[in-house]
């Protein structure tokens, strides 16, 4: 989705934060569409951990180096915590308007989410779905503690940069490879697990993260069978169109892992190589104002 030339319009700057490195990305409007205008990476010190004292400084200076790496134009970021900062619950709610989900969320997650401290909460809202005879609301929700909130845009700030809005990477990484309504299924990898995101015009319909280990290495098709189980459960929920490939993006998969996928699903596997890493920080920077996230606290 990224070409064209530059206009000089530039969307916000996009961080990716993740669990050993952050990733910035800016887009910008152009004739043929949005371009990716600038991308850097910079790695974050092997004892960075989120809560860990002094994390929001070492967040803070591994940013600025990535700002150093590209022509980055601006101030306004809109950011991701790493996945791993996040519990993902599924959730499923009497039917009711759209605009009366943030409270009723709110209210199901001062039960369902226990982390020791206030929460802060954000949900997709996938859709209605059938239970039984009766019709219900899918909401996906993504809770983290607020002390990490804090310390997220601790860093932001930190490295001179205005934090605009804190996104999730599912919703940020289905906002770069979405074409139109399509329904499209999206793999990306990060060092320690996959993200696995099926979304249909940039609404998320699926969000779940699965684990990457020496075992997977060496056994491809079990993470390609939970790939798929993934899949089955968007077709059983959803009986929508099925998504005619699977984009896969971030780091190289195990050997072996993509042709399993494509044997496990019938999908075919569309990758582009390192531009793919800059996936999520991309989706991060073509936010808008009325993006399909919503927040809540608990």
């Amino acid at each position: 989705m990224f070409g064209g030339k530059n206009k000089n319009t530039r969307r916000p700057i996009g961080v990716a934060v993740g669990t050993t490195e952050v990733v910035l990305a800016q887009a910008g409007p152009t004739g043929a569409g949005d371009a990716l205008l600038a991308a850097a990476r910079a790695p974050l010190p092997e004892d960075a951990t989120p809560g860990s004292p002094g994390y929001d400084a070492q967040l803070a200076e591994a940013i600025g180096r990535a700002l150093k790496q590209g022509p980055f134009v601006g101030k306004s970021v809109v950011s991701a915590m790493p996945a791993e900062s996040l519990q993902y619950k599924n959730i499923r709610l009497p039917k009711m308007p759209e605009p009366e989900l943030a409270q009723a969320v709110a209210w199901e997650a001062k039960e369902r989410v226990v982390l020791g401290e206030r929460a802060s909460v954000q949900f997709y809202y996938a859709g209605e779905v059938r239970q039984g005879q009766d019709i219900r609301c899918e909401v996906i929700l993504l809770a983290s503690k607020q002390s990490r909130v804090d310390e997220h845009l601790r860093g932001i700030v930190g490295a001179g940069l205005t934090p605009t809005a804190i996104d999730a990477t599912g919703a940020a990484l289905a906002r770069s490879v979405t074409r139109g309504d399509e329904t499209t299924f999206a793999i990306y990898t990060h060092p320690a697990h996959v993200e696995v995101v099926i979304a249909q015009g940039g609404r998320v319909l699926l969000a779940k993260l699965l684990p990457v280990s020496e075992h997977t290495a060496q056994d491809p098709a079990e993470l390609a069978r939970e790939i798929g189980l993934c899949l089955r459960y968007h077709s059983v929920t959803f009986r929508g169109e099925k998504p005619a490939r699977v984009e896969l993006r971030g780091n190289p998969l195990p050997a072996g892992v993509a042709d399993a996928i494509t044997s496990a699903l019938g999908l075919a596997v569309s990758e582009t190589g390192e531009q793919g890493l800059f996936a999520i920080a991309a989706g991060l920077s073509l936010r808008e104002h009325d993006a399909e996230m919503k927040r809540g606290a608990a």
